[in-house]
């Protein structure tokens, strides 16, 4: 805790100014804007299968929400197998077969998972994470060792651009928190992921203690 809300309010002027570059994903004539990250994968299926399914012998998980999404995110991780991803970053063709594609805005997705700690919401840049087959084992024993109350930090490939393309359908996809669910214009399957412009953000203050850290959002 870094203080009251007086406490904080009082910080205000001393505090840092930043700003918040905002995302958009475009899908199926749609366009949605985000904070934190969108893309198709591990952590979409996680936020469309919404009430979190708890193990019967996952004794005293069932009151941690964090827990219990990492406990489900463990075995989506075990059981999706990856799918051939036609992914363009800014113009570089990325093609492959991935279990997750996640462009970045933040640090950390959903359940405080760092998928890319080097990323800085005030900066031009989106932080594409491309999680293929060889890192399964990375991402299940992490989420193992969250679940155990220890982890060491998260290391995945990590690209940096602004503009994301990738062929899937927008059932697949996720924008923040929220599963996409806007029908638009029927068969399209062409997703676009983007910064916005230098125009396209908002100032947000960070209290001088905070500095040091990485700011999460949500």
């Amino acid at each position: 805790m870094l203080g009251s809300v007086a406490e904080l309010i009082g910080g205000w002027p001393e505090a840092e100014r930043r700003v918040l570059r905002l995302g958009s994903v475009t899908a199926a004539g749609v366009t949605m804007p985000f904070v934190e990250s969108a893309g198709v994968g591990l952590f979409a299926e996680l936020v469309s299968r919404g009430e979190v399914e708890v193990d019967d012998n996952a004794a005293g998980l069932t009151g941690h929400a964090i827990d219990r999404a990492l406990l489900l995110l463990r075995r989506i991780t075990e059981q999706r197998p990856p799918l051939l991803r036609r992914v363009t970053l800014d113009g570089a063709d990325l093609t492959g077969e991935y279990l997750m594609v996640e462009a970045m805005n933040i640090p950390l997705l959903g359940p405080n998972m760092p998928l890319a700690p080097g990323a800085d919401c005030s900066d031009d840049l989106l932080d594409l994470v491309l999680v293929t087959e060889r890192e399964r084992a990375a991402i299940r024993d992490y989420l193992s060792a969250r679940l155990g109350g220890s982890a060491a930090p998260l290391k995945l490939p990590v690209r940096r651009g602004r503009r994301v393309a990738l062929q899937a359908s927008p059932a697949e996809l996720h924008a923040d928190d929220e599963a996409w669910k806007h029908e638009g214009n029927g068969s399209e399957r062409e997703v676009r992921i983007e910064l916005g412009s230098e125009g396209d953000g908002v100032v947000v203050l960070v209290p001088r203690a905070a500095v040091a850290r990485p700011a999460s959002v949500g």
